[in-house]
């Protein structure tokens, strides 16, 4: 099954709900489950633009980060591996950037 998940941040930001994000992707993964996190570049200086984290492949995209980081919007959307993903998992309801991406998901019927 594969299984995108969709957060604003992901590691190397750290706090309880990327944590979390992190901690549910990676126990998917151990079941052989091909999990994705989409995420924004914001706070991951350094960092491939993909990479794969204990199994979990992390994608992150190019986004305008306005003044709040729940007022983040993607530039860019995966449409490719939203077309092939089985599950898209959305985190925090007050999130544009999750958002946006999950309404494109949607109405590729996912």
């Amino acid at each position: 099954m594969m299984i995108v998940h969709v957060n604003t941040h992901y590691y190397p930001v750290l706090g309880g709900l990327e944590r979390a994000v992190q901690r549910i992707a990676e126990e998917q993964a151990k079941l052989r489950n091909d999990v994705y996190v989409v995420t924004s570049l914001y706070g991951s200086k350094g960092k491939s633009k993909q990479e794969v984290l204990n199994n979990v492949h992390v994608l992150r995209v190019k986004a305008f980060k306005l003044q709040y980081p729940d007022l983040t919007m993607p530039r860019e959307i995966p449409y490719e591996l939203l077309k092939r993903a089985d599950v898209v998992h959305a985190y925090s309801q007050n999130s544009v950037f999750n958002y946006v991406i999950c309404k494109k998901a949607k109405i590729m019927n996912k």
